[in-house]
């Protein structure tokens, strides 16, 4: 293949790697938190243990309500009655062991919601800083394709004056071929960095077809 050649077909491929403009850190992290399934499960059991708590401070009245029924045995007649009770020590300490423990419950759930959420922020930091850093390499791979390109161009040209060899050619095409290479290589880590941080921030997955 002469070197006009290979820099056509760079050409044609190249414009795979452009890409949308990345989120802000800010959004993603926004969005992250909006989209994850396990931020809203523990905001839900934030919810549960929260109304545990208006609970356990309104039970602290729990009356024992009972119904009894029976014969005087004196009269002969039917008496009905209705027996209320209430556990003293509960109605004395205003329920204190039941809200401790819902508050206990409480305190936990939000700590791990708070964990959850801080774990998820590092994960979007770190894949959208390897995200950026593999646009940087994916940038420089091309530029780097571009210069062997026209290396092998200006290696044809000189052997086809005379003025250059065939293994400077060969040399060209080689260095050319491993710069592809590494750029189709760093094409596809990018994608998939992509896919990640979609899934991260709720966004559709990007349909490009991998070269």
């Amino acid at each position: 293949m002469t070197g006009r050649a290979l820099v056509l077909s760079v050409l044609i491929i190249a414009p795979w790697a452009s890409a949308d403009e990345l989120l802000s850190l800010n959004d993603a992290i926004d969005r992250a938190l909006a989209h994850s399934p396990e931020i809203a499960m523990a905001q839900a059991r934030v919810a549960y243990a929260e109304a545990h708590v208006r609970a356990a401070h309104h039970g602290w009245f729990h009356p024992d309500v009972r119904v009894y029924a029976g014969d005087n045995a004196i009269t002969g007649s039917t008496r009905l009655g209705l027996q209320l009770g209430q556990d003293l020590m509960r109605l004395l300490t205003g329920n204190r062991e039941a809200v401790q423990q819902a508050e206990h419950e409480l305190m936990m759930a939000r700590q791990e919601l708070t964990i959850t959420q801080h774990r998820l922020i590092q994960q979007v930091c770190e894949v959208r800083a390897h995200l950026q850093q593999l646009e940087d390499v994916l940038t420089l791979n091309m530029r780097t394709v571009d210069e062997q390109a026209a290396r092998l161009a200006l290696a044809n040209i000189q052997f086809d004056a005379a003025t250059g060899t065939w293994e400077q050619v060969l040399s060209a095409q080689h260095a050319l071929a491993q710069a592809e290479h590494e750029w189709l290589q760093a094409q596809r880590e990018l994608h998939l960095a992509r896919v990640t941080f979609a899934q991260l921030v709720g966004e559709p997955l990007p349909t490009e077809d991998l070269p």
